[in-house]
This record gives C-alpha cells, sequence and structure tokens, in this order.
C-alpha cells in the first residue's frame, strides 16, 4: 500500500493535472485542532481508525485505543448522553457533548459525533474560552437583528461581512457568489486596512472545484486553522473490516488538499474560514474569511457562523420567491391581455405583437420574432428575416427540443457569426412540435470589462524545484473584455416561453377542431348544393327539350302564318333555350368535378393545349387576326380530364374576351423550377380592373354584359376548382384594354 504523507495523502496521486478527480471526502490527514475517530455504533463503540494526534485530546495514544471502546477514556456523563445519541441514531440534540478539563493536560473539550456513509465518526476539539459569554452572545443577537432588518439584497450582503468580521476578527471576510458556470465574483467585503481590496474581482471555476463545491452541500462549514502545519494522519488508513478509507466529508477537522493549501500560500493566506450558502437546493455563493496568520475559530462560533449563512439562504429564498412572485403577477396580467388581444383580432400574431402589451413586455429582450402559418413578424431589433429562418431551420433540426436558449449564440453554431455577435442571446419555443414556427426571443451582445483576481487562463505553472504543476503564484488584478455574450435568460423567462407555447397551442388546437367541423359542415353542405344543382340541372332538360320541340314545329309548320315579329319571338326562345342548355352544361361539368376521383398520372400539356386549338379553329377561321400561340409546355402529374377543362376554359376565355384588332392572340406557355411547374396564359383582350380580381372565380360572376359577351360565368370557378385540387396557386395580373396573364403554378 501507497505511504501516506501530507504531500500525498491518498492511495494514489493527484496532481494539478488530474485534481478534478481528487477525493477530498477521503483525505487521511487531519488538521492538529482536533482528532477524528471512527467507532462502532453499538454499546462497545470500539475504535477502528483514528488520527495520529488523539493524545492531544484523550490520556492515550492511537495504537493503544484501536480496538479498545472509546467510553473507557471519557467520562461516565459523556457516555450516556452518546448512547443516547446511539438508540436514536440523531445526533443533533446532543452536539457537542462536553468533556471537562482534566487538571493541567486537558481543557475542556467538545466531542461531536456524526454518520458518514456507514460508519460513525467522533471528532474531539478543545473549548476556547477568550471571550466572556453575555458580550459575545449580545454580539450575536446585534448582528442577527442588523441581518433580519436588511431589505435589500447588496445592503444585506455588506453588513453580514461586516458582522461575521466583528464576531470571528478574520483580516479579511467577503462573499464570493457563483455564476452559472460557477465561475465567482466577490461581491461584499470587509477587510483592514492595510490589505489590497478583492471586491468586485472574478475568479475562474477550477479555485474552487466541483468535488468541493458538492462538499460545502454536505458540510455547510470549512476551517483551516494553519496553512502551514504538519497534519495528523488517520491510521489505518483503511477500516480494518469494511478495507475502505474514512468518509470524512462531514468532519470540521479533516485536512486539506495540498493544492489547494498550496493555493492558499501563494495568495498569501494563513488560515481561512467558509461557509456555504444555499439557495433553492444549490450553492449560491460563500461566506470567505482570511487571516494572514495561524487562527482557530472553535466549534461554537463555527455554529453561529452557520447560521448567518442560513439566514442569508433564508433572505434570498424570500427575496427570490417575492420577485418571482411579482414577476408571475405581471406576467399573468400580460398574459391575460394578450389572449383578450387574440380574441379582438381573431389573430394569434397581431395578439402578440399589436396592442398595449407584446411580446417585450411578456419576457425582456430586444426583439422578437413570430412565424406562424407562413407569416414572418418583428418587433424591436431582430436580424433579418433570411438569418432569422436559418436560425429557425436549424432550431428545427431537433423538433423534440421544445425551448432552447442560450446567451452566446456564437458557441452554439458558428455559421451564425454573420449575427451572432449583434444578437447572442437567443430564447425559442417551437409552437406546432412538427414545423419551423417558432417565438424567437433576441438580446443583444453586451461587451463588458470583467476584472479577475489573476488571469483566468494562467491558473497553473511549472516549478523546476518541484518538479512539477503548481497553482498560479500571481492574483494581480487582470482585466479581460468579453464579448458576443448577452444577459442570460432566466428560469422565469424560460417556464414563462413554455407557458405561452403550450396555451398558444390549446389555442391552436381549439380552433383546428372548430374548423374542423365547420370544414366537415361545409363539405356536407356542398355536397349537398352539388347533389341539388346536378338534380335541377338534370331535371330541366326535359322542359327544355318541349320548348325547343314545340318551337321548332312553329318554324316548320306555322312560319307563313306568322309575321315578322312573330318569327323574331320564336327565334328568341330556341336561343334562349341554347343558352339554357349550355347554362346547365356547366352547371354538370362543376357539380361533376367536386365527386370525381381524380387519376393522377404524367399528363402532356403540350399534347391537350394542341387539340384544344384544333378544336377552335373554325372559331379562329371566321376571325382571321386572332391567334393561339404555343410554346413549350412541360408535362406535369394530374389528373387529364380536369387538367384539360382548366386549359379550355382559360383558352375559351382568351378567345370569348379578344378585342376587335389586329394581331389579337392568346399565347400558352410553361417553365419549370426546382420546386414547381409554372404555366402562363396571356391575353392583348378587353382586360378587367384588378379590384374585382376575387369575384372573378365566384360561380355565375360576370364583370361584362351578356349582350355584348356571351357566357354562364362559371368557366373561371371550375378553372379555381380544378386549381385547388391540384394544390397549385392560381394568380392573375390584367389591365383594361391591354390583357390578362393567368399563372397556375403545380408543385412537383
Amino acid at each position: 500500500m501507497k505511504k501516506i504523507t501530507s504531500e500525498n495523502p491518498y492511495s494514489k496521486t493527484y496532481d494539478l493535472t488530474n485534481c478534478d478527480q481528487e477525493p477530498i471526502h477521503i483525505i487521511q490527514t487531519v488538521q492538529q485542532f482536533a482528532c477524528i475517530m471512527a467507532i462502532s455504533d453499538d454499546d462497545e463503540a470500539r475504535v477502528a481508525q483514528v488520527s495520529t494526534n488523539i493524545h492531544e485530546f484523550l490520556p492515550v495514544t492511537h495504537q493503544e485505543i484501536l480496538g479498545k471502546s472509546l467510553f473507557k477514556f471519557i467520562p461516565s456523563e459523556a457516555v450516556a448522553r452518546v448512547r443516547d445519541g446511539l438508540k436514536t441514531g440523531n445526533f443533533t440534540e446532543i452536539n457537542p457533548v462536553v468533556l471537562p478539563a482534566r487538571g493541567e493536560q486537558f481543557a475542556e473539550r467538545f466531542l461531536t459525533l456524526h454518520y458518514a456513509e456507514s460508519q460513525l465518526c467522533v471528532e474531539i476539539e478543545n473549548r476556547i474560552g477568550n471571550r466572556q459569554e453575555l458580550h459575545f452572545l449580545t454580539m450575536m443577537d446585534r448582528a442577527i437583528q442588523r441581518l433580519q432588518n436588511s431589505t435589500i439584497k447588496e445592503d444585506l450582503l455588506q453588513k453580514t461581512v461586516e458582522e461575521v468580521k466583528k464576531i470571528t476578527e478574520y483580516d479579511r471576510v467577503m462573499i464570493y457568489r457563483f455564476d452559472e458556470n460557477y465561475n465567482g465574483q466577490v461581491v461584499a467585503e470587509a477587510r483592514e486596512d492595510s490589505l489590497e481590496p478583492y471586491l468586485g474581482l472574478h475568479y475562474p471555476e477550477s479555485d474552487i472545484p466541483k468535488q468541493a463545491r458538492d462538499l460545502f452541500l454536505k458540510n455547510k462549514v470549512r476551517i483551516l486553522t494553519d496553512v502551514n502545519e504538519q497534519p495528523a494522519f488517520i491510521y489505518p488508513s483503511e477500516h480494518p473490516e469494511k478495507k475502505t478509507p474514512l468518509d470524512v466529508s462531514q468532519s470540521a477537522a479533516r485536512a486539506s488538499s495540498p493544492i489547494h493549501l498550496e493555493y492558499l500560500r501563494n495568495m498569501g493566506v494563513g488560515a481561512t474560514m467558509t461557509v456555504a450558502i444555499v439557495e433553492d437546493g444549490k450553492l449560491w455563493g460563500l461566506i470567505a474569511c482570511h487571516h494572514q496568520e495561524k487562527k482557530i475559530l472553535d466549534y461554537r462560533t463555527r455554529s453561529l457562523i452557520k447560521f448567518v449563512g442560513t439566514i442569508i439562504s433564508g433572505h434570498l429564498s424570500l427575496q427570490r420567491a417575492t420577485n418571482y412572485r411579482e414577476n408571475i403577477l405581471q406576467n399573468n396580467i400580460i398574459h391575460a391581455q394578450f389572449f383578450e388581444q387574440m380574441n379582438k383580432h381573431r389573430d394569434i400574431v397581431r395578439g402578440l405583437t399589436e396592442g398595449q402589451y407584446t411580446l417585450l413586455n411578456y419576457i425582456p429582450a430586444d426583439g422578437a420574432v413570430i412565424i406562424h402559418d407562413s407569416n414572418f413578424v418583428n418587433i424591436g431589433l431582430t436580424p433579418t428575416e433570411s438569418q432569422v429562418r436559418r436560425l429557425a431551420d436549424w432550431l428545427s433540426e431537433d423538433l423534440s427540443i421544445q425551448l432552447f436558449s442560450t446567451n452566446c449564440l456564437i458557441n452554439e453554431n458558428a455559421d451564425f457569426a454573420d449575427f451572432a455577435k449583434d444578437f447572442s442571446g437567443i430564447l425559442s419555443v417551437n409552437l406546432s412540435g412538427s414545423t419551423s414556427e417558432y417565438i424567437i426571443w433576441f438580446r443583444q451582445a453586451q461587451e463588458k470589462v470583467v476584472t479577475w483576481g489573476g488571469n483566468p487562463h494562467e491558473t497553473k505553472s511549472f516549478v523546476p524545484e518541484k518538479g512539477r504543476l503548481s497553482p498560479r503564484k500571481s492574483f494581480e488584478k487582470w482585466k479581460e473584455v468579453v464579448s458576443n455574450q448577452a444577459v442570460p435568460w432566466s428560469d422565469q423567462n424560460k417556464n414563462s416561453a413554455l407557458k405561452l407555447k403550450n396555451d398558444i397551442k390549446d389555442i391552436l388546437i381549439k380552433r383546428f377542431s372548430q374548423l374542423k367541423k365547420l370544414h366537415d359542415d361545409l363539405n356536407r353542405s356542398y355536397v349537398e348544393l352539388e347533389s341539388f344543382s346536378y338534380t335541377v340541372s338534370h331535371d330541366l332538360r326535359s322542359p327544355l327539350r318541349g320548348i325547343e320541340g314545340f318551337a321548332q314545329i312553329l318554324v316548320e309548320d306555322y312560319s307563313d302564318k306568322l309575321d315578322e315579329f312573330g318569327m323574331e319571338v320564336i327565334a328568341t326562345i330556341v336561343s334562349s333555350v341554347d343558352k339554357m342548355n349550355n347554362f346547365i352544361d356547366d352547371i354538370l361539368k362543376l357539380s361533376k368535378l367536386a365527386k370525381l376521383e381524380m387519376e393522377w398520372t404524367k399528363v402532356d400539356v403540350q399534347n391537350i393545349v394542341e387539340e384544344i386549338k384544333r378544336n377552335y379553329l373554325p372559331v379562329l377561321r371566321k376571325d382571321e387576326t386572332f391567334e393561339i400561340h404555343i410554346k413549350d409546355c412541360p408535362p406535369i402529374m394530374g389528373d387529364p380530364m380536369t387538367i384539360k377543362q382548366l386549359f379550355e376554359n382559360l383558352i375559351s376565355n382568351a378567345i370569348k374576351y379578344r378585342r376587335k384588332i389586329e394581331n389579337s392572340y392568346v399565347t400558352i406557355c410553361g417553365k419549370e423550377t426546382k420546386k414547381e411547374i409554372i404555366y402562363y396564359i396571356k391575353d392583348n383582350g378587353i382586360g378587367f380592373e384588378m379590384e374585382y380580381v376575387e369575384k372573378i372565380y365566384e360561380v355565375f360572376s360576370r364583370l361584362v354584359g351578356e349582350e355584348e359577351y356571351e357566357g354562364t360565368g362559371i368557366g373561371l370557378s371550375i378553372v379555381k376548382r380544378v386549381a385547388d385540387r391540384h394544390n397549385a396557386k392560381i394568380t392573375v395580373e390584367s389591365i383594361p384594354g391591354e390583357g390578362t396573364t393567368f399563372q397556375i403554378a403545380f408543385k412537383k
């Protein structure tokens, strides 16, 4: 087994290359102000392990006490109290057990007990009675009253260090606060005038490594009485039966890591006491006391300073709860206003970006963006739309992440360097869970100067005479300019964003249900209307055929008996019957379109358009000034029959509404893009005013008189219906007296 020394207090060697793994909870060295024992938790209380300085506190050596009962070496009244604690397993009621003075050799001592893992630990230290009890209690009472009366956090922290300095008489007392990465900053300080101030200085996370921070959650008080003393050792180094080192996590007298001791010596510190400030179950910070020479603080005083740490923790929790309550109240007011605004506008985006409150009131930020239902709306200061959409695409790579936040975007993805240096803070929530629909808040980068207590990038140096790495020796102020970082998002910011997302999601689900019901109702009504139209149109055929037949009889058998007016009347009847038949044909086409099962296949649009042109040759021969120009028309995937209807109606419209000029025409052509196939049907006909653009697709809607231009007003309704059934987008541009261009874009 490796020999334990003050330089190597573990069975394995640790230095600055692996100090983050150093098991300080089982360090096997002990400070000289107290001794440590491991005893059996039964009536025998036999000593299994003991520190080699036991003879300074009990009349026995470490070799002599091993295997013997502790009760043989302490007074009977102390034995009774320890046995009371063993019965309940709770030592808070009995600690500390007073061991009276024994002649000149042993002063009055304190004995304390605690469980560490499965072992029972005992510590004995001398009671230091260098103050009058009444004076000390008065000081504590006054200190606690001053702290309890503090309402402002900064005032509380400063009063704390001042009172702790008076009570403990350390040269320097600081409050050291951790940030989210466990770098620390001195936020309050009381010191001797001769000492250089540390107030405001920052220290890197490595100065107090994770395992040390974790121990502060178990044992909130840590004291080092003399960084230069030679420690005692735990003997034997492993438990005789368990074969494990003694766990000294909660022992006041456990010695410190040689690396940490060297760090303190480099810093010019002779003794320390540190008290944890725990808030919401996390290590918020430390009360750090430094002395230039060795200094011992007894158990009673340490316990009272620990209580001071608890008071601060309580104040911080109360302040956090108060701030949280106030912020929640304000957020609830804004949240309620959002939904009033949404209901007023019947629009989620307008509800969040217009009105008394916006997203920037809900969560403090420099700007915000909503990407929803193909809309992009920004308020305040934000990156450009293309930059934000790039960000949204990146966020969408993992849609299982409901919320994303960072205060340094460049560290998350260097591809956003073009705007991350300005907008470093990102908080986003995905609205749909399946598409790139987001609310994103932005905070601008805030360049700041951080003053460190020594260069944080030089935490160790090589010492030739020792042949190894040592902690840094310089603690001179070192300034660093921090950029590309925004104010971090608080937990409350994140919770508020998630709450808003979930409530919007509920609204979307509710509206989807309403729209689905409305859609189903409309579909049923539409089917009924189509059926009704088909039935009525079909039933009209019979009387129309009768009217047409009798009109023909009048022409054939009675034309010689009718005057000119009578013949005009019969001609009008026959013409009206023809118009009615055309009208019925168009209604039947429209009604059949809804029922038609689409047969998707590759459609040769070029051939369809050529066929339509051939069908219109008789019309074209009568009007030699009108031409149909057909250029390249690429094929598409669709239903051949309805696609033919679409082009036939658009071409017939162009022919019908041509102008009586030379070189009147309609041109049909197409082009392919990466995502679409787009067709253009362009004429130089009569055109129309664009204010009526939505009206042209309505059934029976006509913008010109029937006397001048024949038609039923159904053709473009059929065009729109066919385009919709193919998920195609149809747009139109028209100028009266110049012509019209229809554009239909089919997705590939």
